[in-house]
């Protein structure tokens, strides 16, 4: 059995779809047991991104306690642009397992993210020119991995052939080739650790298994729907055709909510407005980047205002953009036991909860086509 551990619920679910498109039977939680469930792989979902650094670690350590000498492989789900407490994380890990050493692989081709010569690109644009810049809670100011991971790693480079003890190995690669090669290098006490395209590679390996499925493009139509954006980036998505044709309403949160004032009067208004629009979307706006401190608060507000809503109509789907909201808000909301159901497209996939469809999406991911009009 592969065990994923993943800092974040969107980076956890990607995990799962790939997983789902291969037949794999797989399970998602935010915690364990001693007692492992039966499956193929369980991910393991924690919010250790948006943690301290030492809240990340206890985090891991809590896990490990349970994991320690079982026969399993531990995957090390990462931030694909490495935001988050890795080097820490992966620490935790190696320190209460037999893993002697890492290779790390964040960059997912797939979507133009690779990492050439120790340098981060997207697209061809160096990771420190991109918007993750801006990132509220971890600006992106250098496209050296190494900077990135505070000068804790190695570069791993192509043509290079064996991984000693006591290194973390961030590897090149611009391809799924560059990868597999990469993949070739590790032995049983490496721990893998990194993105999708990575955990694709080493699913297709471990179970030489072949996709069953190819992803669904757009949601089914539904009685009620509620829709989170809890990014200060997101973009407005009243205007697309399925949230029109599902008399849909936008309500952003007012700048007195934004700027530190209680939520009680908003918290109102939406009560009124899901009464009257069978689509509420709940919308942070567009807001000038207030850092760390501020990013938690909102998505605590968030959380507060889905339950609110959740609690008078339990809607048919929720959608939520973002690991970090996604958390909060199925934590608020106490869903712990989901069931995944469908992969709509890389990085967007879905799990159910009673009579709800959760459809989760990583804040930095496009939206692709599943908004198109189901007419």
């Amino acid at each position: 059995m592969i065990v994923v551990i993943s800092d974040d619920i969107t980076g956890a679910a990607e995990l799962g779809g790939i997983a789902l498109r291969y037949g794999l039977n797989t399970i998602i939680t935010t915690d364990i047991t001693n007692v492992l469930p039966h499956s193929d792989i369980l991910i393991i979902a924690t919010d250790t991104r948006s943690d301290t650094e030492s809240g990340s670690v206890k985090a891991i350590k809590h896990l490990m306690c349970k994991l320690k000498d079982k026969a399993i492989t531990i995957y090390k789900k990462t931030d694909s642009v490495l935001r988050g407490h890795i080097v820490a994380e992966i620490k935790t890990i190696i320190s209460y397992s037999y893993y002697r050493n890492t290779l790390l692989l964040p960059q997912n081709p797939s979507k133009g993210r690779i990492i050439k010569d120790g340098i981060y690109y997207i697209y061809e644009n160096k990771l420190d020119k991109t918007k993750f810049r801006n990132d509220p809670e971890y600006p992106i100011l250098s496209s050296n991995v190494n900077t990135l991971l505070n000068n804790s790693a190695k570069i791993l480079n192509i043509d290079d052939i064996t991984l000693s003890d006591n290194n973390i190995y961030i590897a090149n690669a611009q391809n799924e080739n560059d990868i597999i090669i990469q993949l070739s290098k590790a032995h049983k006490h490496t721990l893998l650790s990194g993105g999708a395209d990575f955990f694709n590679c080493i699913i297709k390996k471990e179970f030489n298994v072949y996709p069953l499925r190819k992803e669904v493009a757009k949601i089914p139509n539904a009685n009620r729907i509620i829709i989170v954006c809890g990014s200060t980036q997101s973009n407005s998505l009243v205007n697309e055709p399925y949230i029109t044709e599902h008399n849909g309403y936008e309500a952003v949160m007012p700048d007195d909510v934004f700027n530190g004032h209680g939520i009680n009067k908003w918290i109102i208004k939406l009560k009124k407005l899901y009464d009257k629009h069978e689509t509420m979307i709940l919308n942070v706006g567009k807001r000038e980047n207030r850092g760390k401190e501020y990013a938690v608060r909102l998505k605590h507000i968030m959380a507060e205002a889905t339950r609110t809503l959740v609690k008078i109509h339990q809607p048919d789907i929720l959608i939520i953009e973002g690991g970090a909201t996604a958390y909060s808000i199925i934590q608020n909301l106490k869903w712990y036991n989901l069931e995944f159901k469908t992969e709509y497209s890389p990085g967007i996939v879905s799990m159910l909860y009673d009579k709800t469809e959760i459809i989760l999406k990583p804040g930095s991911y496009s939206w692709n086509d599943i908004f198109k009009s189901n007419k």
